[in-house]
């Protein structure tokens, strides 16, 4: 507010000196002295308003700097990290390809089993259809219910 008043003041000379004779030429020595002095005196003011904005630029600019700085390092870590979870998923993306290749083989192999099983029912059937009339039928069907406890686990 000061600053203002001393440059409103400053102006206000310079207003006076020039209603009076707008040329320099028909100014006297005293009044273009008066003049230069108040221009030079508005000049220093506000070289010294501009040195002390440029002061407080530069110590913002200080702490636009550091904190820049933080956010690089800050980067740098999740940067680490980002490479580190890459890594990992890459591992987890083979062993899940793994296991799917497995997974296709224990298919085949029950698909396989189921064959058997089918296979080994029917023989069942043909062989209980001849020894109906002999005392093994209880050990058929027995193996039976083997084969049927199988059939519901796979």
């Amino acid at each position: 507010m000061k600053k203002m008043k001393k440059i409103a003041q400053k102006n206000t000379k310079i207003k006076k000196i020039l209603k009076k004779n707008t040329l320099l030429e028909e100014m006297s020595h005293e009044e273009k002295t008066s003049y230069n002095t108040a221009i030079l005196e508005e000049m220093r003011e506000n070289f010294r308003a501009f040195g002390q904005e440029l002061v407080a630029l530069h110590s913002k600019t200080d702490v636009i700097f550091e904190e820049v700085g933080m956010i690089k390092v800050e980067l740098s870590d999740i940067k680490i990290r980002i490479i580190g979870i890459e890594n990992r998923l890459g591992v987890a993306e083979e062993s899940i390809e793994s296991l799917h290749k497995e997974i296709k083989g224990v298919r085949l192999d029950v698909g396989m089993i189921k064959e058997e099983l089918k296979f080994i029912k029917a023989e069942i059937s043909d062989t209980k259809k001849v020894l109906t009339t002999k005392a093994d039928m209880k050990y058929i069907s027995l193996f039976e219910v083997r084969v049927a406890r199988l059939e519901k686990k796979i």
